[in-house]
């Protein structure tokens, strides 16, 4: 068994339930900080995410990674779920029993190579597709973020 310090959590990947990893349990950017996100292309002609912070949110990612260029960043998108069983009450009638569930799973794990602000971009997300996925659920994680249904947080491994 590998050691890992208590300040940290594993959390599978949304895309490979098999893969994991450890993150930081320290927030620094929730999603109602995200002002937008949309895929584009780097230099190389490879896609690219570009993610708009608030001010706030410029700050605080600004602080976390002065000091941490070179660590990983990973991006967890956290969802509310419902799940049906039927089950037998005390009557011995069937109903359906719902229980409610968090989720948590990685959808980017990134290196920093800067310091970052109110703009920067994650590069090598693979396919435009899967930029434009990853954009989406960092724009539902902003969109959502006010109930708590729908967050994205932003993690040191």
């Amino acid at each position: 068994m590998q050691d890992v310090p208590l300040r940290k959590e594993e959390f599978n990947f949304k895309e490979n339930d098999f893969q994991t990893a450890y993150l930081e349990k320290a927030v620094i950017v929730s999603g109602d900080r995200v002002t937008n996100a949309s895929t584009g292309f780097d230099e190389s002609g490879f896609a690219q995410v570009n993610i708009t912070l608030d001010m706030q949110g410029g700050r605080a990612m600004q602080k976390a990674t002065s000091g941490n260029i070179g660590r990983r960043l990973g991006v967890l998108f956290v969802e509310q779920k419902t799940k049906s069983e039927l089950v037998t009450n005390s009557l011995g009638e069937s109903v359906i029993e719902q229980t409610t569930y968090i989720e948590k799973n990685i959808i980017s794990l990134a290196t920093v190579q800067a310091v970052l602000g109110t703009s920067f971009r994650i590069t090598g997300v693979g396919t435009p597709a899967e930029a434009s996925e990853l954009a989406l659920l960092l724009r539902a994680g902003a969109l959502a973020c006010t109930n708590e249904i729908c967050r994205r947080e932003d993690c040191w491994t």
